[in-house]
């Protein structure tokens, strides 16, 4: 797990400074930072060239390419719009690769794990559900922070405060349009309450320039303080509930209830319990997993007989030719290799034939990280009725997730003792494998079946955290490019590519009913991605570095912080003053408040204003 160690490095540089015309570079004796951008003001392509090679801003350590070395080294200047065309393509389909990994590989982990650990609903709602659903956004930011790259600090608040923008206007704008209700009192003023907090103690740190030790512990027992407030609170409205109840025609809730009463054939997934005042924190997970793909009971029970019968050696009763073929085609689809093959197949034949052109295009874009991840992350479902065991695939998990994970973390090379760290690996995982072949059977979940998703769990969060990673470099490198600040790229494209899926799935639920849930997720959410993408990554970097995290404070991140505080305090305010009720005109104001904050960022950004 070297990605999550890395030293982010906070001494002083050398300052450049660029004289005469033709753009020559010198060392100046003052210290401090040089952003990559500068480049633009040199003419000579050379010297641009030795300035991306020596300016410590350029360089990229974390990531698995080196972009802008690329971009100003290795192409030709009049070949170079072509290279912006290919990187904007590369980074959709980065945004493509991370919501894939989050949704259907690091999800389904994090739900097995706290099934398995016996979680309380409650407990998994705030904790494994609200870090499945702020997956992306927090990977982000833990790939900006701990990047050895300073000014990568400034992609993460630019996200975090960007999307919490954006999510809190435009998402929670496009609910209220979608279906007027009535919130929540009590989580809605909650949330609220503690997002504002935490927004300003981040104003607060921006404005003294750096994030030291003490205050991202702060953050984090912040929200260990926020799970304390929910717990009681829901304890206590539960009680003040059973004894409002007469003659039992108020339905009383626990822990094991349902979230809400789901319509028939409806597609969310819902996990947790709730109070009719429908906390955020008990939101589903990103999606409803594409890898639970439950074999037709009928093939299957075909399957299993098929298997216990040459097992039992029983003898076959005769049959017609056509169900002779019938059961061999059952026996050759539901075969060790089959069966491997099934699960590893990105594309399921049954529902392409279902899919508009649209969603076979989205689907085809996936293949390629569905199918890498698919070898090398075990992906194991809490369902029992799911059917996701092969013996043959664990086996090749055992060998691929271990060699991933190593190279992944750039430690292959290492040497432990005489053995390079990714032989050891190999040996471990080959004998692992052999363990597995021999203590496990093809059609039934092995009893350390669970060990697996822990694997998977490891496997997921280094393949999310690597794309997330190139994305931070890729945002760099077009802040460089087109002389853009790191900020601005991280307030418009991670925020809007992190938050896309949260504005999709919210107003998808509004229009099936659940606005309350919506409209809860659009403050709660944002907060968690705050308060944790803030105190989980700075902690592991200030530790690992012995160092605080110098951040610039701007005109530009005072517009960020005081937009965020504007649009929550007048929620806070105008909200309980007309009755806690969710119209279009008020969804429509939300929307103009982004409308207006956007330009004034860009305009700061910018150093127009």
């Amino acid at each position: 797990m070297e990605k999550y160690v890395f030293v982010v490095l906070l001494t002083c540089w050398s300052k450049f400074s660029l004289v005469n015309g033709e753009g020559n570079v010198s060392v100046s004796d003052d210290s401090g930072d040089v952003e990559c951008r500068e480049y633009h003001s040199i003419k000579n392509s050379s010297d641009i060239c030795n300035f991306v090679n020596s300016t410590d801003d350029c360089k990229m350590d974390e990531g698995f390419f080196d972009y802008i070395l690329y971009a100003l080294c290795d192409v030709k200047p009049n070949l170079l719009p072509a290279v912006y065309v290919l990187y904007i393509i590369w980074l959709l389909y980065l945004f493509i690769a991370l919501g894939t990994t989050a949704e259907s590989f690091f999800c389904p982990s994090l739900e097995f794990i706290a099934n398995n650990l016996k979680l309380s609903q409650n407990i998994a709602g705030i904790t494994v559900v609200a870090f499945g659903n702020g997956a992306p956004d927090i990977f982000s930011a833990i790939a900006a922070f701990t990047n050895s790259k300073p000014s990568s600090s400034g992609v993460a608040i630019g996200a975090l405060l960007g999307a919490g923008i954006f999510v809190t206007t435009v998402v929670a704008g496009a609910v209220a349009i979608t279906k007027p209700f009535e919130l929540a009192k009590r989580p809605f003023l909650r949330d609220v309450t503690f997002y504002l907090a935490t927004v300003f103690w981040t104003f607060c740190l921006l404005y003294n320039g750096k994030i030291d030790l003490p205050n991202s512990i702060g953050f984090l027992l912040l929200y260990i303080f926020y799970v304390i407030v929910v717990l009681v609170g829901r304890y206590v409205n539960q009680k003040l509930r059973k004894r409002k109840a007469n003659n039992n025609q108020d339905k009383q809730y626990d822990e094991t209830s349902h979230l809400i009463n789901e319509p028939d054939n409806d597609p969310v997934v819902i996990l947790g319990p709730t109070d009719e005042e429908g906390d955020w924190v008990e939101q589903p997970l990103r999606a409803a997993h594409e890898h639970d793909k439950i074999i037709d009971e009928e093939l299957l029970n075909h399957a299993v007989d098929t298997h216990h019968h040459k097992h039992n050696h029983q003898e076959v009763t005769e049959s017609s030719d056509s169900e002779s073929d019938t059961s061999e085609d059952i026996a050759v689809a539901y075969s060790k290799f089959g069966k491997a093959w099934k699960l590893i197949n990105p594309i399921s034949s049954k529902d392409w034939r279902k899919m508009s052109f649209l969603v076979r295009f989205l689907v085809i874009l996936q293949v390629p990280i569905k199918f890498m991840c698919n070898i090398t992350i075990p992906v194991v479902s809490s369902d029992p009725k799911v059917n996701d065991w092969s013996r043959i695939l664990s086996c090749i998990h055992c060998i691929t997730s271990p060699m991933f994970c190593v190279v992944a973390a750039k430690g292959a090379s290492v040497k432990v003792g005489a053995l390079p760290l990714w032989a050891l690996f190999l040996i471990i995982g080959a004998t692992l494998a052999v363990i597995v072949h021999f203590t496990s059977e093809e059609m039934k979940r092995p009893k350390y079946y669970w060990a697996f998703a822990y694997l998977g769990f490891i496997a997921s969060v280094i393949w999310t955290y690597c794309i997330a990673n190139e994305i931070v470099n890729l945002l760099q490198t077009f802040g460089a490019l087109w002389d853009v600040s790191n900020v601005i790229m991280g307030l418009s494209l991670l925020a809007w590519g992190n938050s896309i899926g949260d504005m999709v799935a919210d107003v998808t639920l509004a229009k099936q009913g659940f606005p309350r849930m919506a409209i809860s997720a659009c403050f709660g959410g944002p907060f968690f991605n705050l308060i944790i993408g803030i105190g989980l990554p700075c902690t592991i970097a200030t530790i690992t570095n012995g160092h605080p995290i110098l951040i610039k404070f701007t005109l530009l991140e005072a517009t960020l912080v005081g937009s965020l505080l504007f649009s929550l305090c007048f929620s806070y305010i105008v909200v309980p003053i007309r009755g806690f009720q969710m119209t279009k005109i008020y969804g429509i104001i939300l929307i103009i408040i982004y409308i207006v904050y956007l330009p004034l960022a860009i305009l700061a950004g910018t150093g127009v204003i």
